[in-house]
């Protein structure tokens, strides 16, 4: 059998009985109308059905309302995103998929937020606590033994798929949950148009039902597939590596498998619907270089959309959050709201080695502001861990024929130059270009090397431990974005109750020299302490070398100066060998409530 998603489809059976039952209606901590909804499921090859738990949540009023099929992540329950959308008017339903999860969740939140983590265990605990009440009820969709592997305490998410048994894989089974869920939604008078939202894991899910006929759009957050290439840069020789290791073998096959048969860019030329790509650019769950890949494989592109969160850490940003709100009353409200299409970027290197940029935005839209974003790096780095930083902005009437076109001089160690364009319009949407990235292949010499990290703007800076101030881990509003405030002579440095996290240190251009010491300025109005974060491997995996720093109240700017044997392992107690070895600074107040502005942070 040749797998793909048309094959996946015909396997779908969606005739047998919902056998729906509705819970007593209760109210959420916003206010709002919900309720515990359980149907049948998959029909299994033995007769047994799965019986699906789900949330349903409507906004207040009479009418019918728009609905979304939400799909968190799997360590979220949804109630807050609920909430939100119910806000916006819309009512919500959130299917379990993960049926027991055994405290698992995707791995790839920081661990070194202990309010996040602390914040997630509770969650956990919440969840755990809800499996057997209401008379004995699981409130989490039930796997009979048969479908035993649906679990996500037993398959996590794999990248692979067993091509002959593609109907006893996790990933059929959790579809399967969704478009039962769909059919539940169908039935209910309160709804009218319907439309499916999906983050991370979620998210990979909701482009396997966006087939459906019944759903009228659907906004994808942190998911775009090609999972099966994580460990493979686009852009690289890790990348050439990382495809050849899958050349032949069972788990190369199982692997493609995966591919045609998951994976959302195989899904994407089939999509009926109009699709809205939210994508942080920080976010290791998923590869943001590869997100434009999936979408202009897009079926159905006309009204589709795509944005970049690039300072917002693992998060959707408040940017995107608008697009959300524009998207979404487009399709299920029926308000006459243009999206413009994505806009086309060229990059282009000189004789002199300097580059060109040159974006082109959609004709039929009045351009707001114009951004031209630009990084550096080296062969096989991961996307996730680049130093972004605006290098131009334009008004919209300053441009010529919707075209504007920039310069760069690339520093003279980079393998790499990238680069991307967002284009906010006048009628609040904003959209990008895809991620351009460049082999260099002039090494100029006059671009030397930068000692100043930040001199305290907030670009180049994102925020560090989002989990505790996201809507639903996910939706990062306004008010937890870095900024700059004042300090001491009205000199300003940047701030974030969150933290901030630079990836400049990974940047060939900022890298510190061997035996470099790291200084920087604090200032605080109150006595307090910020801890000092110098991470040398992916988040959550090991390698970072902490130290706490007292902060004296009022006064002038406190200057600090770190050497590299001061910040301590946070699971060994090892020293850190050398700020060479970095790949991000995160700076966290350890007292939210008392700001401290950071400026002036460079190599000595």
């Amino acid at each position: 059998m040749i797998l793909s998603p048309v094959t996946i489809w015909k396997k779908f059976d969606l005739t047998q009985a919902l056998n729906a039952e509705t819970e007593a209606e209760t109210l959420t901590p916003a206010g709002f109308v919900a309720q515990n909804v359980r149907l049948d499921g998959h029909l299994l090859a033995d007769g047994g059905r799965v019986k699906i738990f789900a949330r349903f949540t409507k906004p207040h009023g009479s009418e019918a309302a728009p609905a979304l099929l939400l799909l968190p992540d799997a360590d979220d329950d949804g109630a807050e995103l609920a909430d939100y959308f119910a806000a916006k008017g819309y009512a919500t339903l959130i299917p379990d998929y993960c049926g027991r999860r055994g405290g698992k969740g995707t791995g790839k939140v920081t661990k070194s937020d202990t309010a996040a983590n602390e914040a997630d265990a509770a969650k956990a605990e919440e969840i755990a606590a809800e499996e057997n009440t209401d008379g004995g009820k699981k409130n989490y969709t039930v796997y009979p033994e048969a479908a035993d592997y649906a679990n996500y305490e037993v398959s996590g998410a794999p990248a692979y798929l067993e091509s002959e048994s593609v109907e006893n894989s996790a990933w059929m089974e959790w579809a399967y949950v969704a478009l039962y869920a769909l059919e539940y939604l169908k039935t209910r008078s309160d709804v009218s148009k319907i439309g499916v939202s999906g983050v991370r894991l979620g998210g990979e899910i909701a482009w396997m039902i966006t087939l459906s006929p019944d759903i009228s759009c659907a906004v994808i957050v942190n998911a775009a597939g090609w999972r099966s290439h994580l460990s493979a840069p686009k852009w690289g020789a890790a990348s050439a590596a990382g495809e050849k290791s899958q050349d032949s073998g069972e788990e190369a096959d199982a692997v493609r498998a995966f591919i045609a048969g998951v994976e959302a860019e195989s899904y994407a030329p089939f999509v009926k619907c109009p699709v809205l790509m939210c994508c942080a650019m920080e976010d290791t769950f998923f590869d943001c270089d590869r997100a434009y890949d999936t979408f202009v494989r897009l079926g159905n592109p006309d009204g589709s959309g795509i944005v970049y969160s690039a300072d917002s850490g693992k998060c959707i940003g408040p940017y995107a959050l608008t697009d959300i709100d524009l998207f979404l009353e487009r399709h299920l409200k029926g308000r006459h709201i243009y999206i413009p299409k994505p806009i086309e970027l060229t990059v282009t290197e000189s004789a002199d080695g300097n580059l060109e940029m040159t974006a082109k935005t959609d004709e039929d839209a009045l351009v707001k502001t114009l951004s031209v974003y630009y990084a550096e790096g080296r062969s096989g780095q991961v996307s996730s861990c680049r130093a972004w930083q605006r290098v131009k902005i334009v008004a919209g009437g300053e441009m010529k024929d919707n075209r504007f076109t920039c310069g760069c001089e690339p520093f003279s160690g980079a393998e790499y130059a990238f680069a991307y364009a967002s284009a906010e319009f006048v009628n609040g949407f904003k959209t990008v270009s895809p991620v351009v990235g460049k082999r260099l292949k002039i090494k100029g010499g006059d671009c030397v090397k930068e000692r100043v990290i930040s001199a305290g703007e907030k670009d180049g800076f994102a925020v560090a431990d989002y989990r505790a101030e996201a809507l639903g881990g996910i939706f990062l509003e306004k008010e937890s974005m870095p900024e700059t405030i004042a300090g001491y002579g009205g000199i300003t440095g940047v701030y974030s109750s969150a933290g901030i996290r630079t990836y400049r240190i990974n940047s060939p251009r900022f890298v510190a020299d061997d035996g470099a010491a790291l200084k920087m300025d604090l200032y605080s109005k109150e006595d307090t302490s910020v801890k000092i974060t110098v991470e040398t491997g992916e988040r959550g995996t090991g390698g970072e070398y902490s130290v706490i720093v007292p902060v004296a109240g009022g006064g002038k700017w406190k200057r600090v100066v770190l050497r590299a044997a001061d910040l301590k392992d946070e699971r060994t107690g090892g020293s850190l060998e050398d700020f060479s070895k970095g790949i991000a600074i995160v700076i966290r107040p350890e007292n939210e409530n008392c700001p401290v502005p950071v400026a002036n942070v460079l190599w000595l």
